[in-house]
């Protein structure tokens, strides 16, 4: 029985840290070019076959900046990204405020500023709108419904329950999690830049300006109350909010750098 080849192991006396670091790699790789014809047949697919070996001198820088780049590629995708605790911390206080993170109950007074509020203290239109301090707020503005509403789904499907407030607070987590599962699920676990500029620009288009005030959702009319217009209307008003959403906006496209 013919031995089964293996790669060459690393020398001890090896004292190149970059030769160390590439060893593996270019073992294996010097491997698979000896099984059968696998080096006649990349070199007949590269179109250097039949190439002199001059004209193989005259490449050979550019195929080892070439292949430095690869292995820096393979290098870079190989490694797997620690775990950001800090962003993770960031993210989460953003959306459900200091302290707080998918995991615990909503807390009123992190996501509006105040102990007690039903939804049209807090959403609609009202000289005491407290408005959204947290992200999460928003999308239980935007998403959510009066508790005295019904048969309105500002989000997802008609099919699904009603998004009421409770009488003087928000969602009970039940609801919050039924809220959060009407959204799209990731189809992966990494976070690109590009997502993350997507993320930011989709959230702006939902902002929506007449007069001095914003409208963050659906705005059938200037009370965002349920009640009127749309039936399934539902949005967050920020009363005279014109200058502070320009300068938010413009975080934002600072912030995806």
């Amino acid at each position: 029985m013919v031995p089964q080849k293996v790669a060459a192991q690393l020398p001890q006396d090896l004292q190149d840290a970059i030769w160390k670091q590439k060893w593996n790699l270019w073992a294996e790789a010097v491997l698979y070019l000896e099984t059968e014809k696998t080096a006649e047949n990349l070199q007949a697919l590269y179109g250097i076959k039949t190439a002199t070996q001059e004209q193989l001198d005259t490449i050979r820088h550019e195929i080892s900046r070439l292949t430095d780049t690869a292995f820096k590629i393979y290098t870079a995708a190989a490694a797997k990204p620690k775990a950001d605790v800090k962003l993770a911390r960031q993210l989460a206080e953003a959306i459900y405020g200091e302290g707080n993170s998918a995991a615990d109950n909503l807390d009123q007074n992190s996501l509006t500023g105040a102990s007690t509020g039903n939804y049209a203290a807090v959403c609609a239109d009202a000289s005491t709108n407290k408005g959204a301090k947290k992200l999460a707020t928003a999308v239980l503005c935007a998403c959510g419904i009066l508790n005295s509403a019904s048969s309105k789904v500002p989000c997802g499907t008609t099919d699904d329950s009603d998004p009421t407030w409770q009488n003087s607070n928000i969602p009970q987590q039940a609801k919050w999690t039924d809220i959060r599962a009407r959204c799209l699920p990731r189809l992966h676990e990494q976070i690109t830049a590009a997502e993350i500029r997507l993320a930011i620009q989709t959230a702006i288009n939902t902002i929506h300006i007449k007069g001095a005030d914003a409208y963050v959702g659906k705005h059938p009319t200037d009370t965002c109350d349920n009640f009127n217009g749309d039936s399934n209307g539902a949005c967050l008003k920020k009363l005279v909010a014109l200058s502070a959403t320009s300068l938010w906006r413009k975080n934002c496209h600072g912030s995806e750098r």
